[in-house]
């Protein structure tokens, strides 16, 4: 339903997967004219981490692992890491 201001209101349910959904809007006028606008969202898990992994690791190596730390929101999100 389309307001009397020409804005209207949907309401959805999505998926949990990390992906592009491309939004198809189409309406008419009650004179009958017509008209669409189609719109991505891209959904994102809010706080990713992401550890970079060898390829190959032999008994007995040590390796170092850099975590990489995105942060997918406009908030500043603070993040504690333990290493033992």
């Amino acid at each position: 339903m389309v307001l009397a201001d020409g804005h209207a209101e949907v309401a959805s349910s999505w998926c949990d997967s990390v992906t592009t959904f491309q939004v198809l809007a189409v309406g008419h006028t009650l004179d009958g004219r017509i008209g669409e606008a189609t719109a991505e969202l891209t959904s994102r898990k809010p706080l990713v981490l992401q550890p970079k992994l060898p390829i190959e690791v032999t008994a007995g190596d040590q390796i170092d692992v850099p975590l990489s730390i995105a942060n997918n929101t406009n908030n500043q999100q603070s993040v504690n890491r333990k290493i033992p």
